[in-house]
């Protein structure tokens, strides 16, 4: 009697550890999905599609006859050139926003495979491997908090230059250009660090699934 009760209770350790440790892979798992999507949608919403929507520097920069001075290099200190030069700045650093965000839903989109793999297979991570991902995880949510810290600070920002395209306004549009680049390239190098992480992640998770 005794034997089966000490047998019973080896089974019954060996069982809730065995349910503890499969627990907390698919919590892991789970986890990775919810973060990377979250993380995915704000590279969406955070590198508008078209810049062609919101650039109003699309508009034709006109003067009036009452208002027209002849502008020479020396008295502008060539604004004309600098607003162009910034505007395309601008448009050349969301082009790689755009690339970037492709990478981020190719990245999320393989890990999201491997998670449903590795859930039918019943496979488990092990917990070191938990530890390191939890740490990535945890990189790519300090990541989107500090893009969403940024809205409305570039695409808003050029949207609402709609209208203003004059002469006259040339200085004060080119600081908003000059800021906008930076919060652009901040986003960038947030997008990149995110891609290293989930691309981290998401090739040890295939490590799992190699045959």
């Amino acid at each position: 009697m005794k034997i089966k009760k000490l047998v019973l209770l080896v089974f019954l350790t060996a069982f809730t550890l065995f349910a503890t440790v499969s627990c907390n892979s698919s919590s892991i798992l789970n986890d990775i999905l919810r973060v990377g999507n979250d993380f995915k949608v704000s590279a969406v919403d955070y590198s508008s599609s078209t810049l062609e929507s919101e650039d109003g520097g699309t508009e034709t920069i006109y003067y009036s006859d009452n208002d027209y001075q002849v502008m020479i290099l020396s008295d502008t200190d060539n604004t004309l050139r600098t607003f162009n030069e910034l505007r395309l700045e601008i448009i050349s650093i969301h082009e790689t926003l755009v690339i970037e965000r492709e990478l981020i839903y190719n990245n999320y989109m393989s890990i999201k495979d491997s998670v449903s793999s590795l859930k039918e297979l019943n496979f488990i991570v092990l917990e070191d491997d938990t530890e390191v991902i939890r740490s990535r995880i945890q990189n790519i949510k300090s990541i989107r908090e500090e893009v969403l810290e940024t809205k409305g600070e570039a695409y808003q920002r050029i949207y609402d230059l709609r209208g203003t395209y004059t002469r006259d306004n040339l200085e004060s549009i080119i600081v908003v250009y000059q800021e906008v680049i930076e919060v652009l390239e901040y986003r960038l190098e947030a997008f990149r660090l995110g891609i290293v992480d989930l691309e981290f992640i998401d090739n040890l998770l295939l490590e799992y699934l190699e045959e």
